[in-house]
Protein backbone atom coordinates (compact mmCIF):
# COMPACT_ATOMS: atom_id res chain seq x y z
CA UNK A 1 0.00 0.00 0.00
CA UNK A 2 1.17 3.63 -0.79
CA UNK A 3 -0.14 6.91 0.92
CA UNK A 4 0.65 10.36 -0.47
CA UNK A 5 0.11 13.49 2.04
CA UNK A 6 0.68 16.47 -0.23
CA UNK A 7 1.46 19.79 1.12
CA UNK A 8 3.05 22.55 -0.97
CA UNK A 9 4.77 25.19 1.91
CA UNK A 10 2.88 28.42 1.18
CA UNK A 11 4.09 30.13 4.65
CA UNK A 12 7.76 29.88 3.81
CA UNK A 13 9.54 33.60 2.52
CA UNK A 14 12.19 31.87 0.72
CA UNK A 15 9.47 30.61 -1.72
CA UNK A 16 10.83 32.85 -5.06
CA UNK A 17 8.47 30.94 -7.43
CA UNK A 18 4.70 30.82 -7.07
CA UNK A 19 3.34 27.09 -5.90
CA UNK A 20 1.50 24.91 -7.74
CA UNK A 21 -2.13 25.08 -8.09
CA UNK A 22 -2.40 21.50 -9.85
CA UNK A 23 -1.08 18.55 -8.16
CA UNK A 24 2.05 17.38 -10.10
CA UNK A 25 1.36 14.90 -13.11
CA UNK A 26 4.07 12.42 -11.72
CA UNK A 27 1.60 11.12 -8.73
CA UNK A 28 -0.83 10.30 -11.06
CA UNK A 29 2.04 7.51 -12.62
CA UNK A 30 -0.08 4.46 -13.27
CA UNK A 31 2.42 2.22 -12.14
CA UNK A 32 2.42 3.77 -8.46
CA UNK A 33 0.13 1.21 -6.19
CA UNK A 34 -1.04 4.62 -4.72
CA UNK A 35 -4.35 3.93 -2.04
CA UNK A 36 -5.00 7.10 -0.41
CA UNK A 37 -3.56 10.60 -1.43
CA UNK A 38 -4.24 13.27 0.54
CA UNK A 39 -3.70 16.62 -1.02
CA UNK A 40 -6.15 18.48 1.22
CA UNK A 41 -5.60 22.21 2.00
CA UNK A 42 -3.07 23.52 -0.68
CA UNK A 43 -5.34 26.02 -2.57
CA UNK A 44 -5.26 23.43 -5.77
CA UNK A 45 -7.30 25.16 -8.66
CA UNK A 46 -7.48 21.95 -10.71
CA UNK A 47 -7.02 17.82 -10.82
CA UNK A 48 -5.15 16.63 -13.61
CA UNK A 49 -7.15 14.42 -16.05
CA UNK A 50 -4.19 11.92 -15.62
CA UNK A 51 -5.83 10.76 -12.37
CA UNK A 52 -7.67 8.50 -13.71
CA UNK A 53 -4.75 6.59 -13.62
CA UNK A 54 -4.23 5.38 -10.75
CA UNK A 55 -6.88 2.15 -10.47
CA UNK A 56 -5.66 1.16 -7.00
CA UNK A 57 -6.89 4.69 -5.08
CA UNK A 58 -9.09 3.98 -2.46
CA UNK A 59 -9.68 7.18 -0.81
CA UNK A 60 -9.27 11.19 -2.01
CA UNK A 61 -9.59 13.90 -0.03
CA UNK A 62 -9.90 17.01 -1.53
CA UNK A 63 -11.01 19.58 1.30
CA UNK A 64 -10.30 22.94 1.40
CA UNK A 65 -9.54 23.72 -2.50
CA UNK A 66 -10.89 26.12 -4.33
CA UNK A 67 -11.65 23.28 -6.96
CA UNK A 68 -14.63 24.08 -9.50
CA UNK A 69 -15.07 20.71 -10.99
CA UNK A 70 -13.45 17.53 -11.09
CA UNK A 71 -12.34 15.98 -14.37
CA UNK A 72 -14.25 13.11 -16.20
CA UNK A 73 -11.58 10.35 -15.72
CA UNK A 74 -11.93 10.41 -12.10
CA UNK A 75 -14.64 7.97 -13.31
CA UNK A 76 -12.45 5.64 -14.14
CA UNK A 77 -11.24 5.00 -10.22
CA UNK A 78 -13.24 2.02 -9.74
CA UNK A 79 -12.35 1.00 -6.38
CA UNK A 80 -12.18 4.48 -5.15
CA UNK A 81 -14.44 4.63 -1.46
CA UNK A 82 -14.03 7.57 -0.13
CA UNK A 83 -13.90 11.28 -2.06
CA UNK A 84 -13.68 13.99 0.64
Amino acid sequence: MLDIVLLFDRSSPQQQNPLPTAIPKQICDPKLPLEKLDISSNNLAAIPAVIGNLKSLTELILDNNVLVSLPIEMGELRKLKVLS
